[in-house]
């Protein structure tokens, strides 16, 4: 709460300190949630080790997948399954696999829990992206089916 210089000239020594006491922890505390954001945005950028090369190749090929404007994604929100579709390869993201099927092979390729989460947000951030570019023309023509009816209307 704010207040003029007139009703702070009334108040006690004690009020006084009280209130800058408060002004001085609200400044900590933004500055701690400050470092503790940064914190955060470093620890998520950190660079994975994967276990072999065939699970990076996996992760790498889930990836470019995930980014093909080609490509059909689909989410189980039950079994936390991840489904992609590009031509002949479909992928299954599980927890803790990625399964990969080309028509004639099928690699299942273990995965721990950092590497599904980097891979499983990259793939609701595009699939959110999706929902809205396809929401923004849902409500467009909305718009312009509105415009003939009120054309219409006016014209009555």
């Amino acid at each position: 709460m704010k207040r003029n210089k007139k009703e702070v000239s009334k108040l006690s020594k004690e009020e006084k300190e009280n209130i800058k006491t408060r002004k001085r922890l609200r400044r900590r505390y933004k500055l701690l949630t400050l470092f503790g954001l940064k914190w955060v945005i470093k620890t998520q950028n950190k660079k994975i080790e994967y276990d072999s090369i065939q699970q990076e190749k996996a992760v790498s090929i889930t990836e470019r997948l995930i980014r093909d404007s080609n490509s059909e994604l689909l989410m189980a929100p039950l079994t936390e399954k991840l489904y992609i579709k590009n031509k002949n390869i479909f992928i299954v993201i599980n927890p803790k696999s990625i399964n990969i099927i080309n028509g004639k092979y099928n690699y299942d390729i273990y995965i721990f829990e950092a590497l599904y989460d980097r891979v499983s947000k990259k793939f609701k951030t595009k699939l959110e992206a999706k929902r809205k570019h396809m929401e923004n023309v849902i409500t467009s023509k909305v718009e312009t089916i509105l415009d003939v009816i009120l054309n219409d209307i006016c014209k009555k």
